[in-house]
């Protein structure tokens, strides 16, 4: 079977599209992806299995006050002229809600529906992650042994500056 990645796009009156995006998807399993749109801070951000795709958070104007598309709600895509954007896979289920899901709310969706998995619902840019240097969502013992097994390892240049 043939999958493609998602596309997600909002028509726009201004300039284009926003929300464009391309989760990694293709390896013929089943994915739970999620797009919110938070109308207080104009956001939209993509999920993909639970967990927020880095580098897909887009800030777009108020959508409130655009016209409405001659379109406004397609699933699956559309092919009319051999453009290539259907979907060529199952969809299982569709969820549309009035208001924009957290991060939490969308894990627990997630971990709820695929058994023995977890998703770290932490900010890339907290605190935690600037400690986390696995990625697993802990800061721990192996964390401590990342940084030990380079304590004394110098990036200086030239290298005769790193002498203690």
């Amino acid at each position: 079977m043939r999958i493609r990645t998602l596309t997600f796009i909002i028509e726009s009156p201004w300039e284009g599209t926003y929300g464009d995006s391309t989760p990694d998807i293709k390896d013929g399993q089943w994915h739970m992806l999620t797009v919110t749109y938070d109308p207080t801070d104009t956001t939209i951000r993509v999920y993909t299995d639970g967990d927020q795709d880095t580098g897909d958070s887009t800030s777009v104007r108020d959508l409130s006050t655009a016209p409405l598309p001659a379109r406004p709600v397609q699933i699956g895509g559309d092919d009319a002229g051999g453009t290539g954007n259907a979907v060529d896979a199952a969809i299982s289920e569709v969820r549309m809600y009035s208001y924009p899901l957290t991060s939490t709310e969308i894990a627990t969706m997630y971990t709820d529906t695929v058994a023995n998995t977890w998703v770290c619902v932490n900010a890339d840019d907290s605190e935690l992650a600037a400690f986390d240097l696995n990625n697993d969502c802990r800061v721990n013992l192996p964390d401590f042994a990342l940084v030990a097994s380079e304590w004394l390892e110098c990036q200086r240049i030239p290298t005769s500056s790193c002498t203690w």
